[in-house]
């Protein structure tokens, strides 16, 4: 038994690095003065491969409770439904919100499916099944408010910053004038 699990675990050493589909970010974001945004999907695997696009509201992104909002699956359309990268190719996809314009910022589940694409050479026998693996991967769009509102707090007793607006916003620390950021 030992053997067994010993000779499993070293052929997972050895096995060679996956390949799928990359993006240039795990998390986009839409500026509030724009109605769409287009990002690149690179096919980085070695065979032609469909790509099919899903998205759905969200109330929060993180922590694991995220939890789908009902009935706002107008307010983002995405273009194409459907497209084929080469391998090693790239194609660009766009998405577009058409919700409301208010102070409110929204969050989204984008869903790429990921198939390749292969031509079955036809069988006498057709009792036997053909497989073909299917991959999802998701990311997160971040809708900014049309009506934006920067706004923070910082408490230097407690070194914390607070946001009180109505959109993220990132901070950067550094050390001095002269540090690594």
């Amino acid at each position: 038994m030992m053997k067994k699990i010993l000779v499993i675990g070293l052929c997972g050493l050895w096995m060679p690095p996956a390949s799928a589909v990359y993006f240039d970010s795990i998390i986009y974001d839409m500026d509030a003065r724009k109605d769409f945004i287009s990002r690149p999907l690179v096919n980085d695997t070695k065979s032609t491969n469909l790509y099919t696009i899903s998205a759905y509201k969200i109330s929060r992104p993180g922590n694991g409770n995220e939890r789908p909002v009902p009935g706002q699956d107008k307010d983002l359309v995405w273009s194409p439904l459907q497209f084929i990268v080469q391998a090693n190719g790239q194609e660009y996809f766009k998405l577009y919100y058409r919700g409301p314009k208010d102070a409110v910022e929204r969050y989204y589940r984008v869903i790429f499916k990921e198939t390749p694409v292969t031509i079955f050479p036809w069988r006498q026998d057709q009792k036997k099944l053909n497989v073909v693996p299917s991959v999802s991967m998701s990311t997160i769009l971040i809708v900014r408010p049309r009506k934006t509102r920067f706004q923070y707090e910082i408490n230097e007793a407690t070194g914390t910053i607070k946001n009180t607006g109505n959109t993220y916003f990132r901070v950067i620390l550094q050390k001095g004038c002269n540090g690594d950021d």
